[in-house]
């Protein structure tokens, strides 16, 4: 029983420092409705909750060096969809190929699902865009993929 609450505890105090890095990130929303940042922050929180459950039978060692890995990938990934929602529909076709193909490769990593065919849902039309219809697109790709 000692064992269980030690682990739980252990568990709990990654999480918290993961969200707590996760949070404090301005990064995350700079650009973003308060709509908007909420939705896409609590994807990362629960990313960063989900993934943390593997760490409850990893020492030390090898937990902060996986949560710092997960963090990472969570954050890079919200990054690049902020970044899409922000500005999409302003980037010329090479840029957006690139940005898109970016946070397709980072949202890949993290979720080990390739998300190539999501690539599809960002082209259509995507000049004619609002932030509002991209957040909604990103959404879609971000809900499917925890799907998965």
């Amino acid at each position: 029983m000692d064992d269980e609450i030690r682990t739980l505890k252990q568990l709990r105090r990654r999480q918290r420092v993961a969200v707590e890095q996760i949070t404090t990130d301005s990064r995350l929303r700079d650009g973003l409705t308060d709509e908007q940042a909420t939705v896409l922050l609590d994807w990362a929180l629960r990313q960063v909750e989900e993934g943390s459950y593997a760490t409850a039978v990893m020492p030390d060692d090898e937990a902060e060096p996986y949560m710092d890995e997960l963090v990472t990938a969570v954050s890079r990934t919200t990054r690049r969809a902020n970044r899409l929602i922000a500005h999409l529909s302003q980037l010329d076709e090479g840029e957006a190929a690139y940005q898109v193909d970016q946070f397709l490769t980072n949202l890949g990593a993290l979720t080990a699902v390739p998300a190539t065919a999501r690539a599809k849902l960002l082209s259509p039309e995507r000049k004619l865009w609002d932030k509002t219809a991209v957040f909604h697109t990103i959404t879609r790709i971000l809900q499917h993929e925890e799907e998965e």
